[in-house]
Protein backbone atom coordinates (compact mmCIF):
# COMPACT_ATOMS: atom_id res chain seq x y z
CA UNK A 1 0.00 0.00 0.00
CA UNK A 2 1.27 3.29 -0.82
CA UNK A 3 1.58 6.24 2.06
CA UNK A 4 -1.57 8.26 0.03
CA UNK A 5 -3.74 4.82 0.65
CA UNK A 6 -2.25 4.35 4.20
CA UNK A 7 -3.60 7.80 5.13
CA UNK A 8 -6.78 7.54 3.52
CA UNK A 9 -7.27 3.68 5.47
CA UNK A 10 -6.28 5.64 8.78
CA UNK A 11 -8.94 8.42 8.22
CA UNK A 12 -11.43 5.61 7.26
CA UNK A 13 -10.47 4.27 10.45
CA UNK A 14 -11.21 7.11 12.69
CA UNK A 15 -14.12 7.86 11.08
CA UNK A 16 -15.97 4.61 11.59
CA UNK A 17 -14.23 4.70 15.05
CA UNK A 18 -16.26 8.37 15.66
CA UNK A 19 -19.48 6.40 14.42
CA UNK A 20 -18.87 3.52 16.86
CA UNK A 21 -18.78 6.28 19.57
CA UNK A 22 -22.01 7.99 18.51
CA UNK A 23 -24.03 4.45 18.07
CA UNK A 24 -22.76 3.49 21.76
CA UNK A 25 -23.80 7.21 22.92
CA UNK A 26 -27.28 6.90 21.13
CA UNK A 27 -27.91 2.92 22.22
CA UNK A 28 -27.31 4.09 26.40
CA UNK A 29 -29.75 7.17 25.81
CA UNK A 30 -33.01 5.54 26.56
CA UNK A 31 -31.67 4.21 29.54
CA UNK A 32 -30.93 7.53 30.73
CA UNK A 33 -34.04 8.48 30.03
CA UNK A 34 -35.79 5.30 31.62
CA UNK A 35 -33.77 6.00 34.43
CA UNK A 36 -34.84 9.88 34.84
CA UNK A 37 -38.39 8.71 34.30
CA UNK A 38 -38.19 6.29 36.76
CA UNK A 39 -36.98 8.93 39.71
CA UNK A 40 -39.53 11.35 38.09
CA UNK A 41 -42.20 8.38 39.14
CA UNK A 42 -40.45 7.85 42.53
CA UNK A 43 -40.69 11.65 43.51
CA UNK A 44 -44.12 11.60 42.96
CA UNK A 45 -45.14 8.35 44.64
CA UNK A 46 -43.73 9.73 47.83
CA UNK A 47 -40.78 7.30 47.57
CA UNK A 48 -41.57 4.25 45.44
CA UNK A 49 -42.20 3.93 41.81
CA UNK A 50 -45.86 3.73 40.88
CA UNK A 51 -46.53 1.87 37.82
CA UNK A 52 -47.31 3.38 35.35
CA UNK A 53 -48.59 2.23 31.31
CA UNK A 54 -45.67 0.57 29.86
CA UNK A 55 -44.45 1.03 26.48
CA UNK A 56 -45.07 -1.39 23.65
CA UNK A 57 -48.83 -2.13 24.80
CA UNK A 58 -47.17 -5.27 26.28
Amino acid sequence: MSESNDARLAEMREQIDALDRRIVTLIAEPERCVLAAGALKKDEAGGRASAGPRRGGG
